[in-house]
């Protein structure tokens, strides 16, 4: 949980240390000189670091900042690769309720590795396995592209799938 960042009156100490717009440090200063400074410069005063004596406060827009303070917390979230299972004998109505999972995935910018199981001897066909992991590739083509081609290891099949880039 992260603690809450106080600002303008919120601010309890009757001194801070003062960090101006420009980034230059003006030094310790009394809480309603910081105010004052602020409010000529139609910004806000913010607490960035509580913990110093006094602790250390900076003029800047409060708006600017929450938005870069979050939009930093959303670009954080890791990729993820998950995993779609498919079996050799797959039905063509099972095969599109797999395709709209694995587009929820895409859709929420995780990769997505599809993987098709052969059992006992069906692995004497995998010419048909690879065909069913490109018809998989081909009903998600319009919203992700093949980072990995079909790939063996031992009796799986699989490929992976990753969001296409926006060309902005």
């Amino acid at each position: 949980m992260e603690k809450r960042i106080r600002r303008n009156r919120e601010i309890r100490t009757p001194k801070i240390q003062l960090i101006d717009a420009s980034g230059e440090m003006v030094g310790i200063v009394s809480l309603e000189e910081g105010l004052r400074k602020a409010q000529e410069d139609e910004l806000d005063l913010v607490e960035v670091d509580p913990n110093a004596s006094p602790p250390i406060c900076k003029i800047l827009d409060w708006g600017k900042y929450s938005y870069k303070k979050t939009k930093a917390l959303v670009t954080k979230r890791q990729q993820e690769t998950k995993v779609i299972r498919l079996g050799y004998r797959i039905g063509e109505h099972d095969l599109d309720v797999k395709v709209k999972k694995a587009q929820k995935f895409i859709e929420r910018g995780d990769k997505v590795k599809v993987s098709l199981i052969f059992k006992g001897r069906e692995i004497v066909h995998k010419a048909l396995g690879e065909e069913i992991l490109r018809k998989f590739s081909s009903k998600m083509a319009e919203i992700a592209e093949t980072e990995k081609d079909v790939t063996y290891t031992g009796r799986e099949a699989s490929l992976i799938l990753t969001p296409k880039r926006q060309n902005a």
